[in-house]
């Protein structure tokens, strides 16, 4: 898997999709304080599960998605194809994650969601779900007129240990990772 590494004990998993040409739209993203990833409803719904982690020591993942050349989609076959591109999307990650997670669109292309990793291989488990999610997300997308044949969003997840108590260090591993697997050249 690409981009693998242990931070402040919590472990992070990213890779882009092929290609990107928006690698001046995270440079110039890394520089901002708030990123995407800090809305207050998952704040706050992060910060509830990293207690109920830490009581039941089932450690959480963070997948945190980012819709590559949304954008450009909306641009160049308008608001209401890419709002039905961005429906399409969420229900195939309603397919993914289960009535327990939670999954929330954040504006401009950017998903999250927060599910638990199995006790015994949490590693494995986030491999399975950063697969799954690539392989979901990636593809041909029928809108009931265009056809967006779509290479795939950028994806992380973050394998939270049930000790983790901090929701802005959490969010920051997920953003930190994405931008990570962009090139820049």
């Amino acid at each position: 898997m690409g981009g693998e590494k242990l931070v402040g004990g919590t472990k992070v998993m990213g890779r882009s999709a092929p290609e990107s040409d928006q690698a001046d739209a995270w440079v110039h993203a890394s520089r901002a304080i708030d990123t995407p990833l800090h809305q207050p409803d998952l704040m706050a719904e992060l910060a509830r599960r990293l207690a109920t982690s830490g009581n039941t020591g089932i450690p959480l993942m963070l997948a945190a998605i980012e819709l590559r050349q949304f954008g450009a989609i909306r641009e160049l076959y308008g608001r209401e194809t890419a709002n039905r591109f961005r429906m399409a999307v969420q229900g195939r990650l309603s397919r993914v994650f289960g009535a327990g997670d939670y999954l929330a669109y954040l504006g401009k292309g950017w998903f999250a969601a927060i599910t638990q990793a199995s006790r015994v291989d949490p590693d494995a488990s986030g491999e399975v779900l950063w697969s799954r999610l690539l392989t979901t997300l990636t593809g041909r997308f029928g809108l009931g007129g265009p056809v967006i044949d779509y290479a795939g969003p950028a994806v992380s997840i973050v394998i939270v240990p049930s000790s983790e108590a901090a929701p802005e260090a959490v969010l920051a591993h997920a953003y930190g990772t994405m931008r990570e697997s962009v090139p820049l050249h």
